[in-house]
């Protein structure tokens, strides 16, 4: 019964972990809301991709938080709460998806489809001329 204090007051549901991977590739894992002191706290990551809370805050604060996380790719994770919602959860959805393209044109937003694997694949080639 008491988990709601201990949530707010700070747990691990809401830590927020950056991986750098030895090639300097950068994973943020996102745990917190989509308020503005947030924001702030999430430009100074710039990871290459994320795993990003789909907060219940309004679609322009949740935007406004992915267009800070910026990066490659932003993959939402407490989406399918919203999936269940329906179409007003899917609009949700949709709507943060496009205004953070419209905020952020670099980063894409993902929503992943639940039993699907995806694989993230960084290369950097040399083309030789021929």
């Amino acid at each position: 019964p008491d988990a709601m204090a201990m949530n707010l007051a700070g747990s691990y549901e809401y830590l927020s972990y950056l991986i750098t991977l030895p090639s300097g590739f950068r994973i943020l894992v996102w745990g917190g809301g989509a308020d503005m002191d947030a924001v702030m706290h999430a430009k100074e990551y710039r990871p290459d991709i994320s795993i990003a809370q789909l907060p219940r805050e309004s679609t322009d604060e949740i935007a406004c938080l992915y267009a800070a996380i910026g990066g490659r790719a932003i993959f939402p994770h407490h989406h399918d709460t919203f999936l269940e919602m329906g179409e007003e959860g899917l609009r949700r959805i949709e709507e943060v998806v496009e205004k953070t393209r419209q905020r952020a044109p670099g980063t894409m937003v993902i929503c992943p489809e639940k039993g699907k694997w995806y694989q993230i694949v960084t290369k950097i080639s040399l083309l030789e001329e021929e």
